[in-house]
């Protein structure tokens, strides 16, 4: 059953960040393409191998997860230092645009990710 709820959880991010894709105002189509890819792609593939109960495939959202964790926000950025669904805190002086977002919920899904994937069978 963990596999299951934490696979739900994976795939409505990656509806949101398809969500987000979609009504961003992206300037170029290589962004637009790293974003969906990385936003909606990537944990939707995610939530399918949690829910198959894949070791790599597992193995893979963890990594995912865990360079969600810590985003940098800067007007430089090429892409937008956006999270379909985040819980962060900011660290840094954010007056001049930038700083760290230290994300407790790409966090959390890192812990939860390895737990199942030390459980899984295959």
């Amino acid at each position: 059953m963990p596999y299951k709820i934490t696979s739900v959880v994976v795939g409505l991010y990656a509806l949101i960040g398809l969500a987000v894709c979609y009504f961003y105002n992206f300037t170029n189509w290589l962004s637009l393409f790293v974003a969906v890819l990385s936003y909606a792609l990537l944990p939707a593939l995610s939530a399918y191998w949690t829910w198959q109960k894949v070791r790599v495939g597992i193995l893979i959202a963890a990594l995912y997860f865990a360079f969600q964790s810590i985003r940098r926000v800067s007007p430089e950025s090429f892409l937008p230092h956006i999270a379909p669904i985040s819980l962060s805190f900011p660290l840094g002086d954010f007056t001049s645009g930038n700083g760290l977002l230290i994300d407790v919920f790409a966090i959390a899904m890192v812990i939860i990710l390895l737990s199942l994937q030390a459980k899984a069978k295959h």
